[in-house]
């Protein structure tokens, strides 16, 4: 069926691999969704013959092996191939992905994906909105070539192993809206640029190992409706700048720290908060027999 352009067998139970040839003989489609079977095996290096294609859609299946090549599909917007078992191998396959220069979506989170994220992830196009790398085995510093990735407003890398300072680069992004890099190894400071990033709605950065005190410029992200510093090894006292973050409405949790002092009085102004969750060091001795 050589003019199809749209095919979405999603939701089902189909089982068996892909055919290997498949990128020839669709050679016009544009849309594939498979997502939530339990097809296996290796993806078809083929499916880069459909030159056409605008979305793939392989997520939460079987495939295993490493990831083929993609970039001689310029017009790819969407790459989805999470929750299988895939394996970065040498990253080539994300070096190739530099020539999809209207890729917006970019998911690759559950899967085994080990090693270093090499630094070619910040020559990904500049259209990207989307990146999850969750729930990989990915280790390593945090590449500051993500920096480069401007337009980026969702960012999932928890579940791996990076360790280290949060780059610089970082706070370039200025679109970022959702953050979750908890459960790492991260460490050092949390850094003041994190105020930069005044379109954040979700910052998640508990389980890791960031010291030293949290940053008086988180209260300049007015936009927060969540935000989780908890099971780190933060210290000095809360500042009262966070407590002026009214938008803060699905939770504000910084327990299992180091924190010290009184919580001030300020906190009255959160006046949206769901969930609130402090150390009990923060709190006079008399509250806490209460």
């Amino acid at each position: 069926m050589s003019s199809v352009t749209y095919l979405s067998l999603a939701v089902n139970n189909f089982v068996g691999e892909l055919p290997f040839d498949i990128g020839y003989t669709l050679p016009s489609i544009q849309t594939f969704i498979l997502q939530q079977n339990k097809v296996g095996g290796k993806i078809p290096a083929s499916l880069a013959n459909a030159t056409n294609f605008l979305s793939i859609n392989l997520g939460a299946n079987a495939f295993y092996g490493t990831i083929p090549s993609f970039g001689s599909l310029s017009n790819l917007e969407e790459l989805i191939l999470a929750s299988n078992q895939l394996e970065a191998g040498d990253w080539s396959f994300l070096s190739s992905l530099a020539n999809c220069t209207q890729l917006q979506v970019l998911s690759l989170g559950t899967n085994m994906m080990q090693g270093n994220l090499p630094s070619s992830v910040g020559r990904l196009a500049n259209s990207l909105r989307a990146l999850v790398l969750h729930a990989n085995k990915m280790s390593g510093s945090i590449p500051p070539e993500l920096g480069n990735l401007t337009n980026l407003s969702f960012l999932r890398m928890e579940q791996n192993l990076f360790a280290g300072d949060l780059p610089n680069a970082i706070g370039n992004l200025a679109n970022l809206s959702s953050v979750d890099l908890s459960q790492n190894r991260l460490s050092g400071q949390i850094p003041r640029w994190i105020g930069k990033l005044r379109q954040l709605t979700k910052l998640s950065l508990q389980d890791n190992n960031f010291s030293g005190p949290i940053p008086r410029e988180l209260g300049d992200c007015q936009s927060l409706i969540t935000l989780d510093l908890s099971c780190n090894a933060l210290s000095e006292s809360i500042p009262r700048e966070l407590f002026f973050l009214d938008s803060l409405s699905a939770g504000l949790d910084l327990s299992h720290n180091q924190l010290s002092r009184q919580i001030p009085q300020e906190i009255g102004g959160l006046i949206n908060i769901g969930p609130l969750n402090f150390p009990t060091t923060a709190f006079p001795v008399a509250f806490q027999l209460l």
